[in-house]
């Protein structure tokens, strides 16, 4: 082989690996970019299980797991542990029937006495005694009392003047009296109606045209003649030293705005803001340092003054969630449900006198120690970052668990403001709101005004009915009976 002919073949060789080295390049520029791609599926698909799991999450959602209410369960039914129903839903479900009433309230007695004897016709018989009685209770048919004053003019036959004369001093120059005024209030918040629908049915009931505009004129009227009473009963909201608050979302005029409400043992306020923000909460609640507020772990509350108690059973549902969760998180979650339950039950113990305050002292010093370690585990092993972090809040917050064991007052649940927020939602869903800020007050303090006198045993058709009684008459309104 000549040097020209080994010279043509090394630089076809050298072409040749030169082009290998060119693909080779390309293959490694391609295998680099199936390794980014796969990266980023690999990024895209976590994500989207993560939505997936989120979603999962949204879809199960109902009230044994969040804090959503019971109209969102779609069919949910909670079951006991031995399948059985409930023993106070069952003693619920019992038919008591109709309690006689005492005779001196009966109006009329018929005696249904035998005419002859059912045996040989006679009719000699004798007194005899009462077998058997059966009564019967009824309403007459409503009719309105409609009264016309009427003011005469006279002429003196002596001088010729005339004389006007005069309406009495007692004589209101409203239209309606205080008992439809009292029906259109009661209607308005007992009766879960809207204001038309209050309006139908008096209608129906006393044959009486009342049109829209009176009724809420009515109903803002009884807003302004309460507003002292209401004023002192909000006062004595931000003097408690033990207080149960919520809140909820409420429309005006179709804006979004909030209900605010608190409870004490004494006293229960209602309140509209604007926003849902520690300021309002302060408004509400005022700046009593010495006090104890059993409340959500909603985070502004932190800013507002006095000792945290946390609800537990939002914690239930909470951790029923995470129950839900599968794997580490779901035995997470039955460990910590399980324990909070368990205290549940011995509270509930105690307050039936089954245990003694230092036994159940004891147990609770066990369960909290028991607590804190699952949340420990579960800060450090748990699956999803929404446990992780549900873990690490409530060991950085966990004091606010056991303030209920410095004052046995206090329960461990906020129960008692969600009985008194479930009128206004019910009342909500009806009305969708209220259309003015005047709407919004008459909601504020007439469910305020209700819900405290439900608490202290009155009655709170009979306080609406002497309200307007006294205010038509010229005087002022009467305070809250204690």
């Amino acid at each position: 082989m000549t040097y020209e002919e080994l010279q043509v073949l090394c630089q076809r060789q050298y072409a040749e690996l030169s082009r290998q080295q060119a693909q080779l390049h390309q293959q490694q520029i391609q295998l680099q970019d199936q390794q980014t791609r796969l990266q980023q599926q690999t990024v895209h698909i976590e994500e989207l299980s993560d939505t997936i799991k989120v979603l999962k999450e949204l879809l199960n959602r109902n009230s044994n797991n969040s804090s959503s209410p019971p109209s969102l369960s779609r069919g949910y039914k909670r079951k006991d542990k031995k399948g059985r129903i409930n023993k106070m839903r069952k003693k619920r479900l019992v038919n008591k029937g109709l309690r006689r009433f005492p005779h001196e309230r009966v109006s009329r007695f018929h005696d249904h006495r035998p005419e002859k004897c059912s045996s040989c016709g006679s009719f000699d018989l004798t007194n005899g005694f009462i077998k058997s009685s059966h009564q019967t209770v009824d309403i007459p048919p409503i009719t309105p009392i409609i009264e016309e004053h009427r003011r005469w003019c006279c002429r003196c036959r002596d001088c010729g003047n005339d004389s006007l004369g005069k309406f009495p001093n007692h004589l209101s120059r409203k239209t309606y009296g205080p008992n439809i005024r009292t029906w259109i209030v009661l209607l308005a918040t007992k009766g879960n109606v809207t204001i038309r629908k209050a309006i139908a049915i008096l209608q129906e009931l006393l044959g009486a045209e009342i049109s829209l505009g009176t009724s809420i004129n009515i109903a803002n009227h009884f807003s302004r003649v309460v507003e002292a009473p209401y004023q002192h009963l909000m006062d004595e909201v931000k003097v408690s030293d033990l207080c149960y608050a919520d809140e909820t979302g409420w429309y005006e005029r179709n804006k979004k705005c909030w209900l605010w409400q608190c409870a004490t043992p004494k006293v229960v306020g209602f309140m509209v803001a604007l926003r849902r923000n520690a300021q309002a909460a302060r408004n509400l609640l005022g700046d009593l340092r010495d006090r104890i507020l059993v409340t959500d772990r909603w985070e502004p509350y932190d800013r507002v003054a006095g000792q945290r108690q946390y609800c537990f059973a939002h914690l239930i549902r909470n951790f029923r969630a995470v129950e839900e969760r599968g794997r580490e998180d779901g035995i997470l979650g039955g460990l910590l449900r399980a324990a909070v339950q368990s205290l549940c039950h011995e509270r509930t113990l105690w307050k039936v006198g089954e245990l003694s305050w230092d036994v159940f002292m004891a147990k609770v010093d066990k369960i909290k120690q028991a607590l804190r370690e699952t949340l420990t585990i579960g800060q450090q092993t748990a699956f999803c970052a929404k446990t992780k972090r549900l873990c690490t809040r409530l060991l950085k917050e966990f004091d606010h668990l056991w303030v209920f064991t410095r004052d046995q007052r206090v329960e461990l649940t906020n129960n008692e403001s969600e009985r008194n927020l479930r009128a206004v939602v019910l009342k909500r869903k009806v009305s969708l709101g209220s259309q003015s800020a005047s709407g919004s007050d008459f909601i504020a303090r007439a469910y305020s005004i209700m819900a405290t006198l439900a608490k202290r045993g009155f009655s709170f058709a009979q306080y609406v009915r002497n309200l307007f009684t006294t205010v038509m008459a010229g005087g002022i309104a009467p305070p809250l009976p204690v």
